[in-house]
């Protein structure tokens, strides 16, 4: 009996990868539609409260590209030998 053949984790990653960008635009597509339009020109009037969506999309950015962010090091580290030496040269 041949023995089985690992997945390939290279195209699994890729597009788990892509799911996880595109899962991502959509929630933040949903969002924005959910909250209704942005007034990105609109001012304050006298007793109008402003809400900022700064905070709100700071926040986001944070939780979803963080780690984003730490899967790639990880990955230029494992795999192509580009370490944190290597980058620091940069």
């Amino acid at each position: 009996m041949p023995p089985s053949t690992p997945p390939n984790l290279d195209s699994l990653g890729a597009w788990l990868a892509l799911l996880t960008r595109s899962s991502y635009l959509l929630f933040v597509a949903v969002l924005l539609a959910w909250f209704g339009r942005l007034a990105w020109f609109d001012r304050e009037t006298d007793g109008a409260v402003s809400f900022n969506y700064h905070p709100l999309f700071m926040g986001l950015a944070f939780v979803v590209l963080m780690p984003e962010a730490l899967l790639a090091y990880a990955d230029l580290e494992e795999r192509r030998g580009f370490g944190h030496a290597a980058a620091k040269k940069m």
